[in-house]
């Protein structure tokens, strides 16, 4: 009998249990529609958010590391007072992860991305915090920034930029904290930057006023016409010369020859006069004779070389006097050009010579910076970029049918909670006024 006692009173329990749920069946399924129907419409509704993630990686300082690498393997794992680890480097992770969401980086985020409100306002760096998150592994040095936006694109904007502008800050601060550097050597840099630019665009401007290709073009031009000249020229005076000379002895010949040549021959020949013969006697007539004068054709043959020579001359002298002032003025032309191209190529050396100058100095400077950055960075460390954000393919606050169920089974396991404790409050309060 005692061992059936507990099983009895356990059937009984049990039947109450299921009692009272059936009993306050409607209560717990009201808040259980209540829940699930709070949770499907704030789900389904809301808008869906994308998250991209870029990774920062803190290199360790190499002269620290260098100088005292034994103690920079006992500090790992030790914890400093805001309970952060340790590292071997001087700034410690958790001063990047306070740094990345200072108000300087996020300014500098907001106008880099451009970023606007559905109003169009730019965002506030409280609005852009909200969609930023670190996530840092414990005794790693990588960072992980993630960014959430509804569209997928401006989160892997705002990602890449947020890493990008905390790259370049932290820049800065090395920067700044380089020993000797000083304000003079930055202002100096930015002078002798802003000299290499001006001389620069010195010369640019020289260059497009001066066309060193199209004068030098035109003065070879000229210059090898003016060589065509000149050797016409000699050509035509040595051509002249011969003609003159040879005009002069055709000269001497025609002196010694007669224009005419006188023929004689009897006038019986003469047709003419042999007709009026037949009325005188032919005796007599063969005693008597013709005379005719021609053209002496040795003469007349001299006669037209000179002409053609005399002819030939004259155009020798027309066409030395046009190349003797076209070769005068081709020389003064030339010898301005030549003038003029040797002062500009003097300006342009004296320009160039500004800018080796300016950029002598500019390298200096920026060398001094580089070297003063290399070396403080390899005091305190350098921020990379190891990982670029890239664009999510789906939303981040996927699963809303799971969060649905999961609302509606911590719903009912509450409203039976619920329903059991009003059940034993009732019960309870009820039993002192029954004993009575």
């Amino acid at each position: 009998m005692s061992t059936q006692a507990p099983l009895i009173e356990d059937e009984i329990d049990l039947r109450k249990y299921i009692e009272i749920i059936i009993k306050r069946k409607k209560f717990i399924l009201g808040i259980f529609f209540v829940v699930v129907a709070f949770t499907a419409v704030t789900s389904f509704f809301q808008p869906k958010v994308y998250k991209a993630t870029a990774t920062l990686m803190i290199t360790p300082s190499v002269i620290q590391s260098a100088l005292s690498p034994t103690k920079g393997l006992m500090d790992i794992g030790k914890s400093d007072a805001t309970g952060e680890k340790t590292s071997p480097w001087s700034i410690s992770l958790a001063t990047h992860v306070s740094l990345l969401k200072s108000n300087i980086v996020l300014e500098r985020t907001v106008h880099k991305a451009n970023l606007k409100d559905l109003s169009g306002k730019e965002v506030t760096i409280e609005d852009l915090s909200k969609k930023l998150n670190i996530k840092k592994a414990t005794g790693e040095n990588v960072i992980q920034l993630e960014a959430t936006d509804i569209k997928p694109q401006g989160a892997k904007e705002i990602a890449n930029i947020w890493a990008e502008q905390y790259v370049e800050y932290s820049q800065e601060l090395v920067l700044g904290e380089v020993n000797g550097i000083g304000d003079f050597v930055l202002a100096q840099f930015e002078i002798a930057k802003k000299n290499l630019m001006q001389a620069e665009e010195a010369v640019n401007n020289f260059k497009k006023g001066y066309k060193q290709d199209l004068m030098s073009a035109e003065l070879s031009m000229k210059k090898q016409a003016l060589n065509s000249y000149k050797k016409e020229l000699s050509g035509i005076e040595l051509n002249l010369k011969t003609k003159v000379d040879a005009l002069t002895e055709v000269k001497k010949q025609i002196f010694t020859q007669q224009k005419f040549t006188i023929i004689s021959k009897a006038i019986t020949d003469d047709a003419l006069w042999q007709a009026s013969s037949k009325k005188e006697n032919s005796s007599e007539m063969d005693k008597k004779g013709l005379r005719s004068q021609t053209i002496n054709p040795i003469y007349q043959d001299l006669e037209t070389r000179i002409v053609n020579g005399e002819i030939d001359i004259n155009t020798l002298k027309a066409r030395g006097e046009y190349l003797s002032g076209s070769i005068e003025s081709l020389t003064k032309e030339t010898k301005e050009m030549e003038n003029n191209s040797i002062q500009k190529d003097f300006e342009l050396t004296q320009l160039t010579r500004q800018v080796d100058i300016a950029k002598v100095s500019y390298d200096a400077f920026s060398n001094k910076i580089q070297d003063a950055r290399a070396f403080k960075a390899a005091q305190l460390g350098e921020v990379k970029i190891v990982s670029s954000a890239s664009v999510p393919n789906y939303p981040a606050n996927q699963g809303k049918m799971k969060r649905v169920a999961l609302a509606g089974f911590l719903s009912l396991m509450f409203g039976v909670f619920l329903a059991f404790g009003m059940e034993f409050w009732k019960k309870g309060s009820v039993g002192p006024k029954n004993k009575k």
